[in-house]
């Protein structure tokens, strides 16, 4: 029985929404100089199996933003689930991102889909690089491209 309780538990752990509160301590940081805080985080899949964990912020006007992300197998893995993600969008802007070298390493995409609810628009940013890629989605392009400024690129692709 108490085995049970603790694959239960482990479970819930791994694939459900963790709320933060005052007591996370570095878990919700928040710059102050782009005025986000984090509120949820978490772990799940993808649609494409991928592995990935969650971030959900606030700005300090209350638009929430959400980033997914995950370490893909493959460029395939990814770009199946990118048009997963960008099927009811329409995309405004794409561009590679290069290294040092001259090389490509990554891309990003930002993409808007209009709504006739009260915010009007919803915004998607995608950012690969190498084989990390980050989903970003908002009611507001401002939240998405300050969650975007806090992603951290990899230190090299080896992939």
């Amino acid at each position: 029985m108490l085995r049970n309780l603790a694959a239960l538990l482990l479970c819930f752990s791994l694939f459900h929404p963790l709320p933060l509160n005052s007591q996370d301590g570095d878990a919700k940081k928040s710059k102050p100089e782009d005025g986000l805080t984090q509120k949820t985080i978490g772990h799940g899949k993808m649609s494409t199996g991928a592995v990935m964990d969650f971030r959900i912020y606030r700005a300090s006007d209350g638009i929430e933003g959400e980033d997914r992300y995950a370490e893909f197998r493959s460029l395939g893995q990814f770009n199946t689930e990118s048009a997963t993600w960008l099927k009811p969008f329409h995309v405004e802007s794409k561009e590679q991102i290069t290294s040092q070298h001259g090389d490509v390493v990554g891309e990003r995409i930002i993409a808007s889909i209009q709504h006739t609810n009260p915010s009007g628009e919803e915004f998607l940013l995608i950012k690969r690089h190498c084989l990390v890629g980050h989903f970003i989605h908002s009611d507001s392009l401002r939240v998405a491209l300050q969650i975007e400024a806090r992603i951290k690129p990899p230190d090299n692709c080896t992939h």
